[in-house]
C-alpha cells in the first residue's frame, strides 16, 4: 500500500517499529510473522536485511526479526523493536515529500504516515528485498 493506492476513510492496518532514529511502519498484509530474532531460525529464510544499514545507521545485530512472504521467499527484516499495531484511515497516508525523494531511492520508501508522536516512514519490504537482491 503507498500513499493513494486506497480511498480516504478507508482503515489501514500498520505494524509500528523503531528503527534507529526513526519511526517506520509497514502494512502489516506485507507481514508473516513478527518474532525475536532468536525464535527465529531456518534454512529457507533469506537475510537478513539490516534496516539500520539501509537507513543509514551503524548495524547492531541485535533487535527483533520481521518475517515478509516475498513473490518467491521468505527472508527477514531486522528492527531495533517492535512496537505496536496501528489502526487509522488512509487519509494520515502521504505521499513522499520532496525532500525525502533521495531516501525514497535508496530504501523502498513508499510514503509517510501521521502517527500520535510524529511522522513514520512507511516502507515496503518486498521492493527493500529486490534492492537487496532476494528477489528478481
Amino acid at each position: 500500500m503507498s500513499a493513494g493506492e486506497a480511498a480516504p476513510g478507508r482503515e489501514v492496518a500498520l505494524m509500528r517499529v523503531e528503527v534507529g532514529r526513526y519511526r517506520v511502519v509497514f502494512d502489516l498484509r506485507t507481514l508473516l510473522s513478527v518474532e525475536g530474532q532468536s525464535r527465529v531460525e531456518h534454512d529457507a529464510i533469506l537475510g537478513p536485511i539490516d534496516l539500520r544499514v539501509w537507513l543509514g545507521e551503524k548495524a547492531s545485530g541485535e533487535g527483533e526479526s520481521l518475517l515478509v512472504l516475498g513473490k518467491y521467499a521468505v527472508y527477514r527484516l531486522l528492527v531495533d523493536r517492535v512496537r505496536e499495531l496501528v489502526h487509522g484511515e488512509v487519509r494520515r497516508v502521504h505521499p513522499i515529500p520532496s525532500l525525502l525523494r533521495p531516501l525514497a531511492e535508496r530504501t523502498s520508501l513508499r510514503g509517510v504516515v501521521e502517527l500520535a508522536d510524529g511522522l513514520g516512514f512507511l516502507l515496503d519490504p518486498r521492493a527493500l528485498a529486490l534492492a537487496a537482491g532476494y528477489e528478481g
